[in-house]
């Protein structure tokens, strides 16, 4: 009796169904992982603009709260150093080693698209303007469209304190700024600090005299 010996092995058809299996399996792990990988970059990127809001939100409320009441003497009266306006704010602050150290005229408002910084040393004869060429500038932060300041005191020594666009006493430093950035995406993050020092030191190492090509 002939004993019959079945080959060993996988037929052409079976081939082809485990090599499109295989494939299948091989498209779906390479899309998991593409997924995996585009949602960590992701993570990662919303993660450092994060940090990169926290730390201008602490640098911001850190400057607000020292802003300091330097003043000038025009006409017998001292005139403190605070120009607060909705779009922008000037005043005096006192910035890092890093940044030149120091007091300095400070300018923060929202430019080209970012939040900017604009200084320069506040020297006795530095005039209290406009930004010019000799201010060096930095970016706080990319991605604001729109700055909204408003600031909080009296207005003058009869009123009651409240919330205004601008900031028009000119012997004091509001009690509280609050400063609000639009950023590119619509969304609307805000800061608001306590000024330390509001009223002007009255001490005669504060004062500077205006310089004479001053407007």
């Amino acid at each position: 009796m002939t004993t019959r010996r079945q080959s060993a092995g996988f037929t052409l058809i079976e081939v082809l169904i485990g090599t499109a299996v295989l494939a299948i399996m091989m498209t779906l792990l390479t899309s998991a992982l593409f997924t995996m990988t585009r949602s960590a970059r992701a993570g990662e990127a919303r993660m450092e603009e994060l940090d990169s809001t926290q730390l201008a939100h602490a640098f911001l409320r850190r400057q607000l709260q020292n802003a300091f009441p330097l003043t000038e003497r025009v006409d017998g009266d001292e005139r403190a150093l605070f120009d607060g306006r909705a779009n922008r704010l000037r005043f005096v602050g006192h910035l890092p080693i890093a940044e030149g150290g120091g007091l300095q005229f400070l300018e923060i408002g929202a430019k080209d698209g970012a939040l900017e910084m604009r200084y320069r040393d506040a020297w006795p004869d530095a005039p209290f303007t406009s930004p010019n060429a000799e201010w060096r500038s930095r970016t706080l932060l990319p991605g604001v469209e729109r700055v909204r300041w408003r600031y909080f005191g009296a207005t003058d020594d009869k009123s009651l304190a409240r919330w205004t666009d601008e900031w028009v006493r000119r012997d004091r430093l509001p009690e509280l700024i609050r400063v609000e950035l639009e950023h590119d995406d619509r969304s609307v993050t805000a800061v608001i600090a306590e000024v330390r020092v509001p009223s002007a030191v009255a001490r005669a190492a504060l004062f500077r005299t205006p310089p004479e090509n001053a407007p």
